[in-house]
């Protein structure tokens, strides 16, 4: 009984003992993927299932309000303010291309208003984040630097603002 002990004990055998436990994980890491049920075919039915439950529902719903008032439409205006300036100041072709609505449409912003709040909002937060740099570094930082100096640093915050919602929409695709 001891001898058995010993022998466990011996780098060696640790070593080929070790070695095996290795083996045997890599494995079984590779194959329990293999293994395991795919469960992707029948989310998928569910899913489906439930799309037409809920289509047949809202065509219900459009019908019977059809029947009561003026025909209803699924699409909603999304007039404001935002679509207004976008489309007067024409910013669809000076500030977007399709690369940006491609991004748009990966992040999971397909409606045509997540295009016109993009585009508002790449137009105004630089003239915001460059306020709140002017009251920051002139109001609050109190910097011991020259004007030109201050002033640089407020339009390199405002150069941010014009980026920042391209970050945004890159960090919400992943």
């Amino acid at each position: 009984m001891l001898d058995i002990a010993y022998a466990l004990i011996e780098p060696a055998n640790l070593l080929a003992l070790f070695c095996a436990l290795a083996v045997f994980a890599t494995i079984l890491t590779i194959a329990m993927p293999l293994l395991a049920r795919d469960e992707l075919s029948v989310r998928m039915k569910s899913a489906a299932i439930e799309r037409d439950k809920i289509r047949a529902r809202e065509r219900a719903k459009l019908a019977n309000q059809s029947k009561r008032g003026p025909a209803a439409s699924l699409k909603q205006d999304s007039s404001g303010v935002m679509r207004d300036l976008v489309e007067k100041l024409n910013l669809r072709k000076a500030l977007a291309d399709d690369n940006t609505f491609n991004n748009l449409k990966m992040a999971g912003y397909r409606k045509q208003s997540h295009i016109y709040v993009f585009l508002f909002f790449r137009l105004v937060l630089p003239f915001i984040m460059w306020l709140a740099a002017l009251v920051y570094v002139f109001g609050v930082l109190n910097l011991d630097r020259p004007f030109m100096v201050k002033m640089t640093i407020t339009l390199f915050v405002a150069f941010a603002g014009f980026y920042a919602p391209n970050m945004f929409v890159k960090n919400q695709i992943g």
